[in-house]
């Protein structure tokens, strides 16, 4: 085994670095950014009140939604049905299950996607009848 020689690797004084002087000519002067107006009233006006309840309730809504969503994921899937499907949409899917698994780091099943889109469908129309997306995009269409 070869020996090592520690006496070179003496502690006398830690080896310091003389920072090099450098010309920066001349800078201008250090001044704080303008504030830029509002351009919502913060006097909570007709209009900001109205926007603050759209997002309180799209906030609700989107909590219980996301609920929901769990709650049927977590059901344990016990009958196999088989759709049909556009090449082009299944083209897609693929394409954005390779996309989360990329940048995510994490592997969704086909049947997983396709059962939160069901359930998102149907809780929509259940919730919102004529105003959710199943009635505009198709019952509507189809009349």
């Amino acid at each position: 085994m070869r020996k090592i020689d520690t006496a070179s690797y003496s502690a006398k004084q830690p080896y310091q670095v003389k920072p090099e002087e450098v010309d920066l000519g001349v800078l201008p002067p250090i001044t704080k950014p303008k504030k830029k107006k509002d351009p919502l009233p913060r006097s909570g006006g007709p209009k900001r009140k109205r926007e603050q309840k759209k997002e309180s309730v799209h906030a609700d809504m989107h909590a219980h939604m996301h609920a929901y969503m769990q709650s049927v994921l977590a059901q344990r899937a016990t009958w196999a049905f088989s759709f049909r499907y556009p090449p082009e949409l299944l083209e897609k899917l693929e394409t954005m299950l390779d996309q989360i698994k990329e940048k995510y780091k994490t592997k969704l099943a086909k049947n997983t996607v396709a059962v939160t889109a069901m359930a998102f469908l149907l809780k929509d129309f259940e919730t919102n009848g004529e105003e959710s997306i199943l009635y505009k995009e198709l019952v509507k269409t189809t009349r």
